[in-house]
């Protein structure tokens, strides 16, 4: 039960008028499907908002002022019931000194319409795309009367329409300082409302994504994009010829080298295995045939890239494995690899066997019930068997947690 005098506390210095432009606006009557007369019961609860006295002598001045028609009880020392006519709403607001609602949701559609074109303009695309259809939602909500409160800081809108997107990349504090002209106002005040746009309309984002990895998906960068490997490439930078079949402990590359680095020689690689964990992979041993690939989880769009020119490179003999996780995410990422990098990846210790020996070392990890709704919907493609393994003994298992030796 709700304590009387709360809901005082919340509007104690409100005037009657204000009182009830805030109870009949409502997202109906702001598109105008609301009219005629509204009857109010003034009760206790009313009473206790502003004490019976002021309620009465302000009653009684919007009354004399044709805002309403009241029930008097007791020669006017008591208020029954007032009425209200809807078409006096508009008025009342300006009276009160209020901005009209209506006025407030036509601003609002304005402002939405003017950075859904500005989102679209000069481009085309999947990443056009789902921005207009963001707007659109908040379109739809204007229409029904509603007023997004998105709409109230019109700098959300800058930051998403100047997403660098995946074509060109912007370090998250360069990109606050040229479009909020402050390097750190967007991580303070509108990063988490960005990314939560991202995971609902990008088709660029898979919810395991971390968030780092969601913002480099559209070009922010948070921290430095790195490519570790081991085994024998040779690239080009910049015109010099880089050989890494001397650095057995595995070769580093930044974000500005897998932007310019070009792969032009892998030797007499015969294996490409990508690794989801950072153990496994430090764990794997050089090989001259071999390049072992941290995958830290979901690739960066420039890994994606330097990873597709070492595959146009590469013999068609190659083969290509992928190690990760026997849970929900490890079966995303390894599509994820599939899809977006190397369509001939097949998995690597992500079988039966290896599933059933971590089930005996006592090493499984019991399945969420989240995760499991998630995984029963998910198309598996080729570990279609580990999932069936997972749900049928609500088990997953982390790749560190397998002691298999690396081919």
């Amino acid at each position: 039960m709700k304590k009387k005098g709360t809901q005082q506390t919340k509007t104690a210095d409100l005037t009657a008028a204000q009182w009830l432009i805030q109870k009949y606006n409502t997202k109906d009557w702001r598109i105008g499907k609301v009219s005629g007369w509204k009857h109010e019961e003034i009760t206790q609860d009313v009473i206790d908002l502003f004490g019976k006295q002021e309620l009465i002598a302000q009653i009684g001045e919007l009354e004399r002022l044709g805002f309403l028609r009241v029930d008097w009880r007791e020669f006017r020392q008591d208020v029954k019931q007032i009425h209200f006519p809807m078409e006096k709403m508009d008025s009342l607001c300006e009276f009160a000194g209020e901005e009209n609602p209506k006025i407030q949701l036509q601003k609002v559609r304005e402002v939405i319409s003017y950075w859904r074109k500005d989102a679209v303009r000069g481009q085309e695309g999947p990443d056009c795309a789902w921005k207009k259809a963001y707007y659109d939602y908040l379109w739809g909500m204007t229409e029904r009367g509603n007023i997004p409160s998105q709409a109230q800081d019109e700098n959300l809108f800058l930051c998403l329409n100047r997403l660098p997107g995946q074509k060109r990349d912007s370090w998250k504090r360069t990109f606050s300082a040229e479009i909020l002209k402050n390097s750190k106002l967007f991580e303070l005040k509108y990063e988490r409302r960005i990314l939560t746009i991202l995971r609902e309309y990008s088709p660029f984002v898979l919810p395991e994504m971390e968030d780092d990895e969601v913002l480099a998906e559209h070009g922010i960068l948070t921290y430095s994009q790195r490519l570790e490997w081991k085994g024998p490439l040779v690239y080009e930078l910049e015109g010099c010829r880089i050989d890494t079949k001397d650095m057995i402990y595995g070769t580093v590359i930044n974000a500005q080298t897998l932007e310019h680095g070009v792969p032009l020689n892998a030797g007499n690689v015969k294996k490409i295995i990508t690794i989801e964990n950072k153990a496994n992979y430090e764990a794997a041993a050089f090989a001259r045939d071999t390049i072992f690939i941290f995958s830290h989880g979901f690739f960066s769009p420039k890994e994606r890239r330097f990873l597709g020119k070492l595959r146009m490179m590469l013999d068609s003999q190659t083969e290509y494995y992928h190690w990760g996780d026997m849970d929900y995410g490890g079966i995303r990422i390894f599509n994820y690899v599939k899809r977006s990098i190397f369509p001939e990846v097949r998995p690597l210790y992500m079988d039966r066997e290896n599933y059933e020996l971590a089930l005996e070392a006592g090493v499984g990890i019991p399945l969420k019930e989240s995760k499991r709704e998630k995984l029963e919907k998910i198309d598996a493609g080729d570990l279609d068997e580990l999932k069936r393994l997972i749900l049928e003994n609500d088990m997953e298992i982390e790749q560190e947690t397998l002691c298999t030796r690396l081919m």
